[in-house]
């Protein structure tokens, strides 16, 4: 079985309404891969029902061994510690364990007032919203079994500063005495000698600071929990002692009720949808423990919004292929790649940690799995109507042919840049692109497996069940009058859309591109080099300012993300709990390997430790180097100098002082005394480090634990690895520049002094509280990375997609400005380089590049040998596909941006973004580029081996969209609109070679004088009529050839003129593809009932109109039912006709003309 090639330039109408995934125009090099072809079209023709029944027992077992074998997703926070965990509770400060409000003035007023103070601990704001509620007396904390605590407000410690019953009494001269207190005692509080145990006489005694403290200032504790745990921190703070009247912005209350998933059901209840203020005050924060318990439940209750925009990208899919069937067995399709998906990533590849990222690959998937579908209709669609007689077998085959490879590109450009993030050190970015791109993939190889098979069944059993009906008798047996004038009244608007849409892409848009090229070319220069200076110089792209259990998962405007981002900073006990304001530690390590043999892509596998084999510290050689190594650290100027003595920087100074200060006089101490001198010998310092450390903790302040610094023993009391750590002089700061600082001084010295360390230590290594400096470097590292990745991949799909390197440099500088602007736009909307948002950026390249390819693939296969006539011929072919593909993501991304969760909103925001910009920047920028500077004939074009090449275009088929023999480019009706005469030099070939597709102009048929008649009804073509199907108007005078541009291909119907008698032409059909001759026609002016044009050749120089044939006879009214006066849309008009094919020579009348070219067989221009 033989398998020909149609050209798809025979198939695409000009101004057809089609989805951005155009097919490119690829012959297939090698005859094993045609049969193979073959053989799987006749599979999918003769078996829909085995192929779509096998799909469907691979999805139904992926989805089942998928659920049931391995855990469940959960979306919690990996390294949040649980509310069980009793340990982890006992770490955490009192203060930080309960629920708590931020309250802030309605009015924006000083909080300090009396009203303001009794608002904050009034009924309204904390009886009824939290108090009255079923679940809190079974939570809060009491006294005795009769009464739950009062909760801890600045109102309620006024009170018993003052001896009131309760806040609801205070007075204004009690908030004024309670000011002065503050103020006289803040200075002791901010210089550290008032601490919360001064209160304890007990304590007070032992705590040498409390002494100097006066008795008001200690009394209840009450100033200390007012300043650290209730108002913000620039309450009465160093810088404003002196300027009175002190200013009160935020205030805290604290619920006697423990923070965690128990105040779920109170937020719920009384929170969610409450308006939190009363005129005076506002709660403006809320911190219940429950931010990431609440993100699980938005997680699956905002997916209604992402569900809207699949729902209307159904509506388009339904619309665009005029089938429920199909539409529906698309979504399904779609969801099956998920799941597949997810069964490779779980039980393939074996990845246990499942981010809440990887949900939002539905919505990438929807937009690339519908665009694949319209794809592979519409090829359907032209094929049956390019070969009406053909079998399904060969339907199938050449659909497979077109649209497999174009759907390939795409999704193997986009399923790469998801693959790129692999590279990140960031679990959740690597998960997520694994999972997407493998998503991607699945869902190509279903488009080319389980699609197919459900178009063969619409095809033979639904063809006209969902579609509208196509004659009225179709319409008395099929639907009530009420359905098809519905039918028709959508139609007529289609055809309305379709019309407008034609204009602007055919005529309006050619000419705002070409006339205005240098003004869109240096807007966007200077657009990019804008969006260049947003993103790298000033305010740049900006590090995530959160810490690792703060993430933000919803909008800015959310209470729990406003405590976090805004108020959390504010309070002194948070910024302490936190490490603000507190010196960097440099810890030091011996005796354990630095390496993490834990799962990288499971955070909660932390792996085992690995200790260092070689490790000896007890050598007296091992004992001096390490003395003499902490007197150097002590004098490095990075290091904090503390005051008193420090038992716990050193264990080995501490140890050495501890065997000094012991006399030998008792024989039980020998030999841990003075008589030992240092370095100490292996057996001495083993048994006195032993002694030293029980003594230790009973005479001084150091206490040896998991979190102390100093020797580590084993079960067998061996010495195994040792601590050391040391205050720096840096503070903790969330600032990437000034963590970067600390890190490379402090490594470095460190680094070059344990070359001179013995071999027991010669593994030492340093480490910090670095975990958030870490994720920022990996952050801004790994996007540049995957960005790099993603630009090589586009880069080469582009090339192999072309071969021409001008273009794809050109599609690479579009892309390039399309980062820029799109990434500097979302700097200014404050978004900050977060995990999501570098997912986002990198996949930025993989949605952008599919239109700078399609336009650059439709200018090199354009038959037009000038740059002008490329361009408006990808634009007329490719500006509506594009343009609707864009409109349809834009669509979709905007029905997101209600969404409470933070992922959803941004990427709506972001793939609204991505596509206009993206849109803009390949139609205006890379086709003005082109226009100047794009390459003709050869120009650019990688040369490949014979056995290697590609037909990049085969012969046109000349009944549909041919030119005339001896015209070099097509002139289009909106050239004059595009460029006036002086814009429109003759350009010449590139080094000499001819241009691009010049020999398809030199075999085009002899051109026989004719004269157009009225229009013929045309027989079906195809079962089902095309969307927007119409005639082309016959040219008035036989003056000039007129060839026509229409949504479908279109035939002329042709008689010969009074004066002229006829001669036979040969003719071809479209369907067969050979030649056959056509009897002589009797001198009338009457239609010829197959559609032959009759001619002579006294005049070779007249009119041309089409040869095709019209053979068949059922269904002579289907194409009739369109508007009989419907005006010719798109007819591009000729300069002159050839009079002789080839030679020039003409051929004896009635002599059948064969096909010798290699080239698949035309049809022929009469």
């Amino acid at each position: 079985m033989h398998c020909l090639m149609v050209s798809c330039s025979a198939l695409l109408p000009s101004h057809c309404v089609i989805p951005v995934r155009l097919w490119p125009k690829f012959l297939l090099p090698q005859p094993k891969y045609v049969l193979v072809l073959c053989s799987y079209a006749e599979l999918i023709a003769d078996w829909p029902v085995v192929v779509l029944g096998v799909c469907t027992v691979l999805i139904v077992v992926c989805a089942l061994v998928g659920v049931l074998v391995p855990d469940l997703p959960d979306f919690s926070d990996p390294l949040l510690v649980s509310a069980s965990d009793t340990g982890g509770k006992c770490l955490v400060s009192t203060g930080d364990s309960y629920s708590r409000l931020v309250f802030s003035s309605a009015e924006g007023k000083n909080l300090w007032n009396t009203q303001a103070i009794k608002s904050m601990c009034s009924c309204l704001l904390c009886s009824v919203q939290v108090r009255s509620h079923r679940d809190y007396w079974s939570l809060c904390q009491r006294t005795n079994d009769a009464s739950c605590c009062p909760s801890w407000t600045l109102g309620n410690y006024i009170a018993v500063l003052t001896n009131q019953t309760s806040c609801q009494k205070i007075t204004d001269r009690d908030v004024s005495h309670t000011l002065k207190i503050l103020r006289s005692c803040a200075k002791y509080y901010h210089n550290g000698t008032l601490g919360p145990d001064c209160w304890d006489m007990a304590l007070r005694r032992k705590d040498r600071k409390c002494a100097n403290v006066p008795r008001k200032c200690t009394k209840y504790n009450a100033v200390y929990q007012i300043l650290h745990f209730l108002v913000d921190k620039d309450f009465l703070s160093p810088k404003s002692l002196n300027y009175p009247p002190p200013v009160l912005k935020y205030s805290m209350l604290f619920s006697p009720t423990e923070k965690g998933e128990s105040m779920m059901n109170i937020y719920l209840d009384n929170f969610e949808n409450w308006n939190a203020s009363d005129g005076v005050t506002t709660v403006t924060g809320i911190e219940f423990g429950i931010k990431h318990d609440l993100f699980q439940d938005y997680l699956l209750t905002d997916t209604l919004y992402p569900a809207i925009a699949i729902v209307i990208v159904l509506l388009v899919m339904c619309v665009y292929t005029r089938s429920v069937f199909i539409t529906l067995m698309t979504i399904i399709a779609i969801i099956s790649s998920l799941i597949v998906s997810y069964f490779l990533y779980r039980l393939v590849f074996n990845f246990e940690f499942f981010p809440f990222m990887n949900l939002t690959a539905l919505i990438i998937l929807v937009g690339i799995g519908a665009d694949d579908a319209f794809v592979l209709c519409d090829v359907w669609n032209y094929t049956k109507f390019d070969k009406p007689h053909a079998d399904l077998s060969e339907t199938v085959r050449v659909t497979l042919q077109h649209a497999a490879l174009s759907m390939f590109v795409t999704s193997f450009t986009t399923a790469a840049a998801f693959y790129a993030n692999y590279v990140s050190n960031i679990t959740a970015i690597r998960c997520f692109g694994v999972y997407a791109g493998t998503a991607i993939i699945i869902n190509y190889i279903l488009m080319v497996t389980w699609l197919p098979a459900v178009v063969v069944l619409h095809e033979r059993y639904l063809p006209n069940v969902f579609s509208c009906p196509s004659s009225p008798h179709h319409q008395r047996a099929a639907c009530t009058r009420v359905w098809a004038g519905l039918c028709q009244s959508a139609a007529k608007c289609l055809f309305t859309v379709s019309e407008a849409s034609r204009i602007f892409f055919e005529k309006v848009l050619p000419c705002i591109v070409i006339r205005l090229r240098y003004l869109w070319l240096l807007w966007f220069l200077a657009l990019t080099v804008g969006g260049a200076y947003v993103v790298c110089v000033n305010p740049k792209m900006k590090l995530p300012s959160l810490e690792l259990a703060e993430f933000q998962v919803f909008r800015s405007t959310h209470p729990f993300e406003r405590y976090d981002a805004e108020y959390k900073k504010l309070f002194m006990f948070e910024r302490v709990h936190h490490g603000e304001d507190l010196h960097m530690p440099i810890t030091i390590i011996w005796g354990v390997i630095p390496v993490d043999d834990g799962d990288p892509l499971n955070p909660k596998n932390k792996g085992k430790l690995i200790l260092d084999g070689t490790f000896n510290i007890a050598s007296p050689a091992a004992q001096l180097w390490i003395l003499n190594f902490c007197q150097k650290l002590r004098n490095q100027s990075f290091v904090f100098q503390s005051e008193g003595q420090d038992f716990t920087s050193c264990f080995i100074e501490t140890f050495k002082q501890w065997m000094e200060n012991h006399d030998c006089e008792e024989a039980s101490v020998y030999p841990c005394c003075s008589q030992s001198m240092f370095p100490y010998r292996q057996d001495v310092f083993e048994l006195c480090m032993k002694r030293a450390i029980m003594e230790l903790d009973r005479t001084t302040n150091y206490h040896l634990d998991s979190k102390t610094p100093g020797p580590r023993f084993d079960i067998n009391d061996t010495i195994r690895a040792i601590v050391l750590e040391f205050q720096s002089t840096y503070l903790f700061t969330l600032a990437y520049e000034k963590m970067y600082q600390f890190y490379q001084e402090v490594d470095a010295w460190i680094t070059e002094e344990l070359r001179s360390a013995p071999t027991g230590l010669s593994n030492g290594w340093f480490i910090s509280s670095l975990e958030f400096y870490d994720l920022q470097d990996s952050l801004s590292s790994g996007t540049l990375v995957a960005m790099a990745l993603s630009v090589a991949v586009a880069f080469s799909v582009m090339l192999l997609t072309t071969m021409n390197i001008i273009i794809s440099l050109y599609a690479i500088l579009s892309i390039a400005g399309t980062i820029f602007v799109t990434v500097g736009s979302l700097v200014l909307l404050g978004w900050e380089l977060n995990v999501l948002e570098s997912v986002t950026i990198s996949v930025a390249v993989g949605l952008s590049v599919d239109f700078a390819v399609h336009y650059g693939v439709a200018y090199r296969l354009a038959p037009e040998p000038d740059r002008e006539g490329k361009v408006v011929f990808s634009l007329s072919r490719m500006g509506s596909a594009i343009a609707m593909a864009a409109l349809t993501t834009f669509v979709a991304g905007a029905m997101m941006m209600p969404s409470t969760v933070l992922a959803y909103t941004q990427l709506g925001t972001f793939m609204m973004l991505i596509m206009c910009i993206s849109w803009a920047f390949a139609t205006f920028f890379f086709q003005c580029m082109c226009r100047c500077l794009g390459p003709q004939g050869s120009c650019g074009q990688i040369p490949l081996p014979r056995c290697l090449r590609l037909h990049t275009l085969s012969p046109p088929v000349q009944d549909k969209y041919q030119l005339d023999s001896s015209v070099k480019a097509e002139h289009y009706e909106l050239e004059p609109l595009a460029s006036g005469p002086k814009d429109k030099p003759q350009e010449p070939p590139c080094n000499g070679t001819p241009p691009n597709n010049s020999p398809y102009y030199s075999t085009l048929p002899t051109c026989h004088y004719c004269s157009c008649a009225d229009r013929p009804h045309w027989p079906p073509q195809t079962d089902q009529d095309p969307l927007y199907t119409q005639y082309v108007q016959c040219p008035p005078t036989p003056q000039h050839c007129h060839q026509g541009r229409t949504g479908f291909p279109v035939r002329k119907h042709c008689s010969p003129p009074a004066n002229h008698h006829p001669s036979p032409v040969p003719h071809i059909s479209s369907s067969q593809g050979s030649q056959v001759e056509a009897p002589p026609s009797p001198t009338s002016h009457t239609h010829l009932d197959n559609g032959q044009c009759p001619a002579s050749a006294p005049h070779p120089t007249d009119t041309c109109c089409k040869q095709t044939d019209l053979s068949s006879t059922e269904g002579t009214q289907r194409r009739d039912r369109t508007s009989p006066d419907r005006p010719d849309r798109g007819s591009r008009t000729k300069n002159k006709c050839n009079s002789e094919q080839n030679s020039g020579e003409p051929k004896p009348e009635g002599s059948p003309k064969h096909n010798t070219s290699t080239a698949p067989p035309t049809e022929t221009l009469c």
